[in-house]
């Protein structure tokens, strides 16, 4: 989910972490190869204890593989698309 809440919960900044140590390997991966890396992100987090949730009706229930490797995937982009934000100098107004 998004919103800060959630953006700050530790299991979602080790999600986080994760995605940023494979984010060279996932960004020149091809589709297939891409499933793998977000793949082996689902299985470490379920591995390592973690849980791929969405909110129901006041609750929280597990949400599928197929689900949970989807948000690793969009992760991927979002971090990307964040990092090369940074990365883009300043916009000049006055011409330079």
């Amino acid at each position: 989910g998004k919103g800060t809440p959630y953006q700050t919960h530790p299991g979602n900044k080790r999600l986080r972490a994760m995605i940023s140590d494979q984010q060279k390997t996932y960004d020149k991966s091809g589709r297939g190869e891409k499933l793998k890396v977000s793949q082996g992100i689902v299985d470490n987090v379920i591995q390592s204890g973690g849980m791929f949730l969405k909110p129901d009706e006041g609750s929280w229930i597990r949400v599928d593989n197929a689900t949970a490797r989807s948000k690793v995937s969009a992760t991927f982009r979002t971090q990307r698309r964040n990092n090369t934000d940074r990365l883009q100098p300043p916009f000049s107004h006055d011409g330079h």
